[in-house]
């Protein structure tokens, strides 16, 4: 992959983030160019671990990704350097404001229950999975 640099970085980020079509990004465009930078980081992020588990992989290729960006996640928050746009994006957000690691760590969890299961049997069952996948962004 290619070395990019934080502006390339940020922007890919943005790109990812308006093209999900999510109402998350009308949201986003209110913020300081500086928040909102950070904030399609830490979106595009989990858009694209969502992916790996969404999209048409084998079960066995969406674990490896998932697993992968998991790996990617730990070495973002321990000072290591990664070659994707989004954790090149993603590692500066974090260290620029001081973001927590557990929300995201979260939410890899939720999207590694969406690897195993494809129905709740309890409501609360549920609501742990949504505040796992969902919960992520509203949190930091």
């Amino acid at each position: 992959m290619m070395n990019y640099n934080l502006k390339k970085a940020y922007k890919y980020c943005k790109k990812l983030t308006i093209e999900a079509d999510s109402n998350f990004s009308l949201g986003f465009r209110f913020l300081p160019r500086h928040k909102r930078d950070a904030i399609y980081a830490l979106y595009a992020f989990n858009r694209c671990a969502d992916d790996f588990v969404d999209e048409r992989f084998n079960p066995g290729e969406k674990q490896r990704l998932i697993e992968k960006w998991e790996y990617y996640l730990e070495k973002c928050y321990r000072g290591g350097t990664c070659d994707h746009p989004i954790l090149v994006a993603f590692s500066d957000a974090v260290k620029k404001f001081n973001i927590p690691e557990k929300p995201f760590k979260d939410a890899i969890l939720g999207f590694k229950m969406d690897l195993k299961i494809n129905r709740y049997n309890t409501f609360e069952d549920l609501k742990v999975y949504c505040k796992r996948v969902a919960g992520t962004i509203s949190i930091i």
